[in-house]
């Protein structure tokens, strides 16, 4: 059956799907730039930061409980 694209229904959607091609790319490839030594102060900091919180959360609710 034949549809006039004109006829408001998006034609390419009859055809059925499409084959899909696989795409391999390698991990170097994939990367978009090399790490750099700031990713590792991100994660120090950070991590030393949440372990600071949760003590200091823990603390006050140790003392100030009612």
């Amino acid at each position: 059956m034949s549809v006039p694209v004109s006829a408001g229904i998006n034609a390419s959607r009859d055809a059925g799907p499409a084959p899909e091609k696989s795409v391999v790319i390698s991990a170097d490839d994939a990367r978009q730039g090399p790490p750099g030594h700031e990713l590792l102060y991100v994660l120090g900091f950070g991590t030393t930061g949440a372990i600071f919180t949760l003590a200091a959360v823990l603390t006050y609710f140790e003392l100030f409980r009612a």
